[in-house]
């Protein structure tokens, strides 16, 4: 499982490395329709868990494949983890409150005659990152709820990405476009106005935003059941709409959500019910709250379905998703195609027994809440110490000890192995202004310049080291270690060829082969 994950200061570049192991996003290469197998995301996975290891690269051909390594290594090197873990005890406690927590939830929905059980939302409001990562490593939870902006983004910074994260507390327009650079912020169940959910479009469409997503923003339109004065939600539609009446907010905002947010998705109403209601029911299956819900769906969905004008707009709509743009984001043919957000530790049993299809479950999965302050200075100093903890140590980078596999009839400067001269020459070459042709050289060329000083006081450091000794002559023989890279044995070959190189590699926390083929890492 996934222990680790990159800080905050580097987050932004996680897109772009994962990225890179994808053909599709590489111009210059049409063939990812040939590609046999992609484990792209196990390896992103493998990446997180180093712990202050070493990486190996093999270095093929020198151009791209020799810049593309210094690039990867020195990203590697900016990674920060693992995340605090909790201790033994916690852990145990943790694990032994959820899974009673879903013992509840499968007894509940048997009770109920229920065809599916509705999905637990673990909220983790005010608890420390090394909480969640128990819960996650011991149960598998991937949904966490979070009730504060800031909160949510810190702990989705350091935690794993393929965490699904919903923000169910009161958010402000002005804080939508803090929450949208999440990339795997999964929910916002608290929308209650047209200004919040065309702020969270207008956050979403920023380009840097959408290109880490890999699906829409689902939404949940927060109603307000039991119409208590303060409590954030639209109101409960009572009864059904007909044309020619004033739509109700709830129907207004729906339709404002699914025709005028492309990149949002309606998902379903949410509701906090009222204090006195949810203890009056008890373990019952009444609560005039979530009856409210209920109805409120079937009224809305009917609404839509009778509203002529609405209805041609939605058969002209498109929505956006990753893969491109659909027609068909809504059916609008069953009000189950809405969930139901409602029910939480005092009154789950009466929600699923209502038609709840995710139920947010805090105390009883986590234990008690501290303080705001208390819980601040805990999460900060996991954080901190977080951001500390290096997972690459070093690089060492495997060249070749000469060129025998170079193709003539190809561009050398594309297709020649890499050998130490290679490495050694372009560190000094890209810190020259006349490295590139005038016609292709980037301007300006300081931050080409500043990378290649960075990659040279990287070797200085012995952060960046190569297998070989610079000082050696092209085509010297040395010893197995990088002899056998210029061999035409299969990598299955080294434990009989090379057992020196083989037991040099099982140091390393991972290997990458970088090759003119897709990369290859063991």
């Amino acid at each position: 499982m996934t222990k680790s994950m990159y800080v905050p200061e580097v987050a932004r570049y996680s897109a772009a490395i994962k990225h890179s192991f994808d053909l599709k996003q590489l111009k210059s290469v049409e063939c990812s329709d040939h590609i046999i197998a992609d484990d792209s995301t196990s390896l992103w996975r493998k990446v997180q868990t180093l712990q202050n290891d070493r990486v190996d690269i093999v270095l093929g051909n020198t151009g791209f494949e020799l810049v593309a390594g210094l690039l990867l290594a020195e990203f590697l090197l900016a990674l920060r983890g693992p995340i605090p873990f909790a201790s033994q005890e916690r852990a145990d406690e943790l694990q032994k409150r959820v899974q009673s927590v879903r013992s509840r939830v499968t007894n509940a929905t048997k009770a109920a005659h229920a065809n599916s059980e509705p999905r637990l939302l673990a909220v983790s409001k005010l608890h420390p990152p090394s909480d969640l990562m128990a819960v996650y490593e011991r149960t598998g939870q991937r949904h966490f709820g979070e009730n504060y902006v800031q909160e949510l983004v810190e702990k989705a910074a350091v935690l794993p990405d393929d965490i699904q994260w919903h923000f169910i507390g009161g958010l402000q327009s002005n804080k939508a476009k803090v929450l949208a650079t999440v990339p795997n912020l999964y929910a916002v169940q608290s929308l209650d106005s047209e200004k919040l959910a065309t702020g969270l479009e207008k956050a979403l469409c920023k380009a840097e935003n959408l290109s880490r997503r890999t699906e829409p923003l689902y939404v949940y339109v927060q109603v307000n059941t039991s119409g208590e004065e303060g409590k954030s939600g639209v109101p409960s539609m009572k009864s059904p709409w007909s044309m020619g009446e004033e739509k109700p907010l709830l129907l207004q905002l729906a339709q404002k959500i699914i025709l005028g947010c492309p990149h949002l998705r309606l998902r379903g109403l949410m509701t906090i019910g009222a204090l006195a209601n949810s203890r009056a029911a008890g373990n019952t299956h009444e609560n005039p709250d979530f009856e409210s819900l209920s109805q409120s769906r079937k009224h809305l969905v009917d609404a839509l379905r009778s509203d002529s004008a609405f209805q041609a707009d939605l058969r002209q709509a498109r929505w956006w998703t990753p893969a491109g743009e659909v027609s068909d984001a809504y059916s609008l043919e069953s009000e189950t195609e809405f969930g139901l957000s409602m029910g939480m530790s005092a009154d789950m049993e009466a929600a699923v027994a209502l038609g709840s299809t995710e139920v947010r479950i805090g105390s009883d999965c986590f234990g008690r809440r501290s303080s705001n302050n208390e819980a601040g200075e805990v999460r900060a100093a996991e954080i901190n110490a977080f951001s500390e903890r290096p997972l690459v140590r070093e690089v060492v980078f495997h060249t070749k000890d000469m060129p025998w596999f170079v193709n003539v009839c190809m561009n050398p400067l594309t297709f020649q192995e890499a050998c130490t001269k290679d490495v050694c020459i372009a560190l000094e070459k890209l810190g020259e202004d006349g490295f590139f042709p005038s016609e292709q050289a980037p301007s300006p060329m300081s931050p080409v310049q500043e990378m290649a000083r960075r990659w040279k006081y990287l070797f200085e450091q012995g952060r960046f080291r190569l297998q070989d000794s610079r000082e050696l002559p092209l085509g010297t023989t040395t010893d197995a270690l990088e002899e056998f890279w210029t061999w035409p044995d299969s990598y299955g070959a080294m434990p009989l060829r090379a057992p020196s190189l083989l037991a040099e590699l099982q140091k390393s926390g991972l290997v990458f082969f970088l090759e003119g083929s897709p990369t290859t890492v063991l």
